[in-house]
């Protein structure tokens, strides 16, 4: 199962978006919390699969709360900010999130979202699988692998930004 913790100021809305979780049999809300400042302490604790964090919350800012825990969680954490402003959005996909959900949002854009956590979870190994399967004498290098990899994430977010990405190249020693 993928353990979630929600972070949000507004009860209703973590009610809202813990019962729409409730209702997938993948999806498991471990704890939930209203404060921005405790949401360090308990991300630490748990180390979830998947944060949904909002971004205006009395005391930190969800975008505070993720950069005070940027050297101390795994990589591999999803986050998914989620506001009742669209202005956040470029701040969101800026902070590294996995995705962006406007408040309140539709049960269309919650599928969307729950659909990419799943295959995000699905291909999570796949992207040191792929490096390590490029072979020595490729003119491409793992790290055009690793880019390439995150270009397909990054093009998943076209809905939120309306737009889609179309290449990602990297500089790295040993050129593209």
């Amino acid at each position: 199962r993928i353990k979630v913790v929600i972070v949000d100021d507004e009860p209703q809305s973590i009610h809202r978006l813990q019962d729409d979780l409730a209702t997938l049999e993948d999806f498991e809300v471990i704890a939930t919390s209203s404060s921005a400042v405790s949401a360090k302490n308990l991300v630490m604790s748990i180390q979830p699969d998947v944060l949904f964090i909002d971004v205006e919350m009395p005391g930190q800012t969800g975008f505070e709360v993720l950069q005070s825990l940027r050297d101390e969680i795994p990589m591999e954490l999803i986050v998914v900010f989620y506001s009742a402003f669209d202005k956040y959005m470029i701040d969101a996909l800026r902070a590294s999130a996995f995705d962006f959900l406007l408040k309140p949002y539709q049960q269309d854009e919650f599928e969307l979202v729950v659909d990419r956590i799943r295959q995000k979870m699905k291909d999570g190994d796949d992207v040191d699988e792929d490096a390590s399967s490029v072979p020595e004498s490729s003119s491409c290098s793992s790290e055009s692998v690793l880019a390439s990899q995150k270009a397909q994430d990054f093009s998943g977010m076209n809905g939120m930004l309306g737009t889609a990405a179309k290449r990602l190249a990297i500089q790295t020693i040993s050129g593209y």
